[in-house]
């Protein structure tokens, strides 16, 4: 799993390194404590026992402390996953770590660090819009595949400028559980069987193509028609730039036959989206027969151009 700190740079926000925890710390056997109370689905909800977790680590309150570790390590069952992601689901109960004593002995270590290193300062933030610019880069194109409008929280532990981040955390059961540091599935993890609105697809009977991988500068140099985006009027005022990366699959005619978005701001993803499903590449070869294609497509906005 990975705990990031400072994650991607947002309206000023200082960025930094991420954080992978590999300690094997012991995880203490369970003492007994006091009944949990419950906390509600709200950002609210989630720092008050983010909260209660700094308090029982400062009090020594073992007992108390694994408790509530063990409360965000509760399984989620893989029903949750393809409720909320349709037929994406699958692969993303794949990024997915699980419940148990390895999970619990991460998150054990992840809050004893931060308590140490005294970044107890914790801000929730309940994600429920699809389209969103303030849920950053990262978090857009998660939530953008949702089939079902399931709030997804980030928790972010700052001192100073400087903060950790923990993502993502979902309500699941009547309380807050660790789901997995969410993102967009490869399309080469299995079969995709792709719908909404972030996608492009034709029939399904295509998903099964023989397909070729390529790189982005590769894709590029067999491009053909180029539609440039659009800069959003949104983005404009937001000051936001940057590179939208997306996932593509070109089909044998060198169309646009799956695509989404990797990394990027909404209104910027969906200007990027609009324009590359316009594309027009050259079709590709192996052994004399057309293939499709899997690539990467970056579309730079800069406000200076």
């Amino acid at each position: 799993m990975f705990l990031s700190s400072s994650g991607a740079a947002m309206f000023g926000v200082t960025s930094g390194a991420n954080l992978r925890i590999k300690q094997n710390p012991v995880v203490t056997a369970p003492a007994t404590a006091a009944a949990l109370p419950t906390y509600p689905d709200t950002a609210g909800g989630l720092e008050n026992l983010v909260g209660e977790i700094f308090r029982a680590s400062k009090k020594n309150d073992t007992a108390t402390f694994n408790a509530l570790i063990s409360s965000l390590s509760q399984p989620v069952p893989a029903e949750w996953f393809g409720n909320t992601f349709g037929d994406d689901g699958e692969t993303m109960l794949q990024q997915y770590p699980g419940a148990g004593p390895r999970i619990t002995s991460a998150l054990q270590a992840f809050f004893a660090k931060l308590q140490n290193e005294k970044f107890t300062q914790a801000t929730a933030q309940k994600h429920e819009a699809s389209c969103d610019d303030n849920s950053g880069e990262l978090i857009y194109p998660v939530m953008v595949m949702r089939q079902r409008s399931v709030p997804l929280y980030e928790l972010r532990f700052h001192a100073g400028e400087k903060f950790y981040r923990l993502w993502a955390l979902a309500y699941v059961d009547g309380g807050f559980r660790f789901v997995g540091e969410l993102h967009p599935p490869d399309f080469r993890a299995g079969p995709p069987k792709l719908v909404g609105p972030s996608y492009k697809s034709e029939d399904s009977s295509k998903e099964h193509e023989k397909r070729i991988r390529i790189g982005v500068n590769v894709s590029v140099a067999r491009l053909v028609n180029r539609v440039p985006p659009e800069y959003p009027e949104t983005a404009r005022r937001e000051r936001l730039q940057g590179t939208v990366r997306l996932h593509a699959v070109i089909a044998k005619d060198g169309s646009i036959r799956l695509l989404r978005v990797q990394v990027g701001y909404c209104s910027l993803g969906e200007a990027a989206m609009r324009a590359v499903r316009q594309w027009r590449y050259m079709p590709t070869l192996l052994e004399g027969k057309p293939v499709e294609v899997d690539t990467t497509i970056d579309v730079v906005f800069s406000l200076r151009s």
